[in-house]
C-alpha cells in the first residue's frame, strides 16, 4: 500500500477538498507529483497539504471576485523547489535551510461570479524566509495567472 496524504486517499486518486465557502469542496487531482516534495512542504508550516494550498489559492481568487467559486485544481508536475542555505561556521559540509521557495504549477476550473467559466493555468509559490533564526520564519505566497480561456 502506498503513502497517504493527510486527507487519507492514496496518491493519485481525486479526492474533495473542503472550500472555504461553507458546504462546498474542489475537486482536487494530480497531487501525487508532490509526493517527493512532502519533507520541503512539512518546512512552510502550513498544516495538510494539499488542503492548505487549495484554500490560499481559494483565497485569492475571492479577494479577485468576491463571488468566484473554485471547483477544481489538478496539480502539474514541474513543481519547482529553491532552498537556500546558511554554512555552519567553517565547515562548508554542513548548513541550515534559511530560506525556501515552492511553486506549483495548477490548473484552476473556476466559476466566476458573473457565471462565466474559466480554465486557468497558474504559478502558486511560497517565499519562506528566517527558517534558521528563532522566530524569524515568515512566509509570502504569491499567485500569478500563467494563461486564462474562457470555457465554451
Amino acid at each position: 500500500m502506498g503513502y497517504h496524504h493527510a486527507l487519507g486517499k492514496a496518491w493519485g486518486e481525486a479526492m474533495l477538498v473542503k472550500s472555504i465557502r461553507a458546504d462546498q469542496a474542489i475537486q482536487a487531482s494530480g497531487f501525487e507529483s508532490a509526493e517527493s516534495y512532502l519533507h520541503m512542504i512539512e518546512w512552510l508550516r502550513q498544516g495538510d497539504f494539499p488542503s492548505f494550498l487549495i484554500n490560499h489559492v481559494e483565497s485569492e481568487l475571492h479577494a479577485q471576485d468576491a463571488g468566484s467559486r473554485l471547483m477544481s485544481v489538478v496539480c502539474g508536475a514541474g513543481i519547482k523547489p529553491e532552498t537556500k542555505l546558511r554554512v555552519a561556521g567553517d565547515n562548508e559540509d554542513v548548513g541550515y535551510v534559511k530560506a525556501l521557495s515552492m511553486i506549483f504549477p495548477l490548473s484552476l476550473t473556476v466559476v466566476g461570479g458573473n457565471g462565466v467559466i474559466w480554465l486557468l493555468d497558474v504559478e502558486a509559490g511560497y517565499h519562506a524566509t528566517g527558517m534558521d533564526v528563532p522566530d524569524g520564519f515568515a512566509l509570502r505566497f504569491d499567485f500569478n495567472v500563467i494563461e486564462a480561456r474562457a470555457s465554451g
